[in-house]
């Protein structure tokens, strides 16, 4: 079984089974050696709802941290050396 991610709390569109597997997939890679991947398929698959998701998923993660006290309790920004790139056709 694959694993699969819990849906932003901000996104209000449900996501589909194989968007929550890879917005788990998705996460993990941003914390890995590569730091990132890239998102493409077929027209309309979803991709950009996908990207939103993780967008949101990583916000409420600093938001997390931020809240436990690991981080100072300036509000959470994303580091600059880290980000997410979308594009769109």
């Amino acid at each position: 079984m694959t694993e699969t991610a819990e849906q932003p709390f901000d996104l209000i569109i449900p996501l589909l089974r194989y968007q929550n597997e890879w917005l788990a997939w998705a996460l993990k890679q941003e914390e890995s050696i590569a730091r990132g991947s890239i998102l493409a398929g077929d027209m309309g698959m979803g991709k950009t709802v996908q990207a939103i998701a993780l967008v949101l998923a990583k916000r409420e993660i600093g938001q997390a941290i931020s809240d436990s006290g690991l981080l100072s309790p300036a509000p959470y920004i994303l580091p600059a050396v880290k980000g997410t790139l979308i594009c769109s056709d």
